[in-house]
């Protein structure tokens, strides 16, 4: 199956395979029209199975849907802006400089207790350093 370029940015496309007898895996090409490569994702036989959806999106829309630091800090395209208190693609810049080591300094940084730092959403102390961390 060859679906078409996407113009639109959140535009979706959703797909469900019910005849999957003798199909081993379902790829989904992403095509790159400054390098004409092509990255291929395989989706699970069951996922296909049951339906899902493709959304385009820009890198920057990309990252905003990272709610917190410690899931910003997961994604190499993107980084953590501490003085904006979001998540930011790292072509786009940030003042204070991006978070790309997971520390989240804005928000699990600051604490310096462990009971201060586990009660931060995504955050964990490390009893090594003594540090809190994303």
């Amino acid at each position: 199956v060859v679906i078409g370029y996407i113009a639109d940015v959140d535009e979706d496309v959703s797909l469900k395979f019910t005849m999957l007898e003798r199909i081993n895996a379902v790829e989904i090409g992403s095509f790159d029209k400054n390098t004409y490569g092509l990255t291929w994702e395989t989706i699970p036989i069951a996922n296909a199975m049951d339906g899902f959806r493709l959304r385009s999106a820009t890198c920057a829309n990309h990252c905003l849907s990272h709610s917190t630091c410690a899931s910003c800090a997961t994604d190499d395209a993107c980084g953590y802006c501490a003085v904006e208190s979001k998540c930011k693609w790292t072509e786009d810049t940030c003042p204070s400089g991006f978070d790309r080591v997971g520390e989240c300094l804005d928000t699990c940084g600051a604490a310096t207790t462990c009971g201060a730092c586990t009660d931060r959403p995504g955050c964990g102390w490390c009893h090594t350093t003594g540090r809190c961390t994303a």
